[in-house]
C-alpha cells in the first residue's frame, strides 16, 4: 500500500536525475527518505516510473522577503505560507527512458517490493542486512562488492572516538557470518580483527546486556540472531618488563593467547623487514640492506635447524652463532642480542665477508632505527624461553 506524501513541485525544475516534491500538509518527508513516482509519457506511449532518495528538506515562508519578516508573519502583521519541500536524487528509472516527471505528478512512499526495487535490492543474489532504515524497512548490502567477486571495499564514516565505526563493523561480521550469502564458504570463514584501542573487543563471546527490546524486534526483522559470536580466539601482547608470558590484559585473563615469535622464527620465516616502515623500504639504500639481511639471517637460521635435526633435538628458539663483540657472545636469545649482533657485523666491526660491502651511513641508519624500536619490540621477540611458551 503506498502512501502518498506530496507532489513533483512546478517552480523548480525537475530532470531525469532529480527533482523537489512539495509536501502535502500534514505528512512527513525526512532525509533519506524513499519515494516514486508515476509519470505519463508526453507521446502517450506509457508510463515512466521514477524512485529517489531525499536527500535535503527545507522549510521557508512564501511571500517573506528579508529575515525580519519572520516576526511580521508570527505576529500576523504579513500574511504568509510555510512551504515544505525535499529534494530527490533519482536512483533508479523503469524502463529506462530518461524523461523528466511532470510537475503535479504525485509522489508516494516507496514501501515492500518498491523499496526494494528503489535501491536496487532486488538485483543482489548474495546480500546481507545492513540495518534498518528510518522507515522501518531493512536495508541490504551487496556481498559480491565485499568478498573480492566485483569489489572488496567497506567505507565506515561516523563520529571519531565514541565507538560506533567499530560497533557498527562488528554488526556487518556478524551479519556475514549468520547470512545464507557465504553459502558453502561458511564452514570455512574466518575473520581476523586488529585491537588498537581498549579492552572492550576481548568480550565479543559475550552476550550483550543492554539490548533493548525495540533492539530484538529489530535483529528479528533483520533475520539476524541475537548472540555474541562463537568459535572466537583472543591474543594479545605480552606484558612489558616481565620474563613471564602474560597477557598485557587488565580485565581478562581467560581464553587468552600471547602472541610473539621466537628469535629463530623471525629470522627463519624472513619476517626481518616487517620491523621497518613501508617508506623506510623504498629508499634503494636501506631497502637492499635490509634485504641482505633479511636473506643472512634466514640462512642462519636454517643452519641452526638443520644442526638441531642431526643432534636429534627439537627445533630451537634461540640462535647459535660465531662469536661476536667484546662479550663473545654465541648465543642471540633476546632481540637487543640481535641489536648487538648486527650491529657488531655492520658498523662496529664490519665484515665484508658476512653480507659484502656496504655503505657507512646506511648500515648506521638501519642500526639506528632497530634501536629506535627496541623498547616496543623487546617483549615481542625472544628467545630465552621453552618453545611451548612461545606457542602458548
Amino acid at each position: 500500500m503506498t502512501t502518498t506524501i506530496g507532489f513533483v513541485l512546478g517552480t523548480l525544475e525537475a530532470t531525469p536525475l532529480e527533482f523537489w516534491v512539495a509536501v502535502s500538509p500534514g505528512h512527513v518527508l525526512r532525509l533519506d527518505d524513499v519515494v516514486e513516482v508515476q509519470t505519463s509519457r508526453p507521446d502517450g506511449a506509457g508510463v515512466v516510473r521514477f524512485y529517489g532518495v531525499v536527500d535535503y528538506v527545507r522549510t521557508m515562508y512564501e511571500g517573506a522577503q528579508f529575515d525580519t519578516d519572520t516576526f511580521l508573519v508570527k505576529s500576523g502583521s504579513l500574511p504568509a505560507n510555510i512551504s515544505y519541500a525535499a529534494h530527490v536524487q533519482v536512483t533508479r528509472i523503469e524502463p529506462e527512458d530518461y524523461l523528466p516527471p511532470q510537475p503535479g505528478d504525485p509522489v508516494d512512499l516507496a514501501v515492500d517490493e518498491n523499496l526494494k526495487r528503489a535501491l536496487h535490492f532486488d538485483g543482489m543474489e548474495k546480500r546481507i542486512p545492513a540495518g534498518m532504515m528510518r522507515n522501518s524497512f531493512p536495508a541490504y548490502l551487496n556481498f559480491e562488492f565485499i568478498n573480492g567477486e566485483k569489489g572488496a571495499h567497506i567505507n565506515i564514516s561516523g563520529v571519531s572516538g565514541v565507538a560506533t565505526k567499530t560497533s557498527y563493523a562488528l554488526f556487518l561480521l556478524h551479519s556475514i557470518f549468520n547470512s545464507a550469502a557465504l553459502g558453502a564458504q561458511r564452514a570455512n570463514t574466518k575473520a581476523l580483527i586488529f585491537n588498537v584501542k581498549g579492552e572492550d573487543l576481548f568480550f565479543l563471546d559475550k552476550s550483550n546486556r543492554k539490548l533493548r527490546a525495540e533492539d530484538y524486534a529489530n535483529y528479528q526483522t533483520l533475520g539476524v540472531p541475537v548472540e555474541p559470536f562463537n568459535d572466537v580466539r583472543f591474543c594479545a601482547a605480552p606484558r612489558k618488563g616481565s620474563h613471564d608470558v602474560d597477557p598485557h590484559l587488565d580485565q581478562r585473563s581467560d581464553n587468552i593467547s600471547v602472541y610473539l615469535w621466537s628469535i629463530r622464527e623471525l629470522c627463519r620465516d624472513r619476517l626481518f623487514s616487517f620491523l621497518f616502515a613501508g617508506e623506510d623500504l623504498e629508499r634503494g639504500n636501506l631497502g637492499f640492506l635490509v634485504a641482505g639481511v633479511q636473506e643472512k639471517l634466514a640462512r642462519l637460521a636454517e643452519d641452526n635447524d638443520r644442526a638441531d635435526k642431526k643432534a636429534n633435538r627439537q627445533l630451537g628458539v634461540r640462535l647459535d652463532v660465531e662469536p661476536f663483540g667484546a662479550l663473545d657472545k654465541q648465543e642471540i636469545e633476546t632481540f637487543r642480542d640481535l641489536l648487538e649482533f648486527l650491529e657488531d657485523k655492520l658498523v662496529e666491526n664490519p665484515d665484508n665477508s658476512w653480507l659484502g660491502r656496504n655503505a657507512a651511513a646506511t648500515a648506521e641508519a638501519l642500526i639506528r632505527r632497530l634501536w629506535g624500536i627496541h623498547n616496543e619490540m623487546g617483549h615481542l621477540i625472544r628467545g630465552d624461553l621453552p618453545r611451548e611458551q612461545l606457542s602458548k
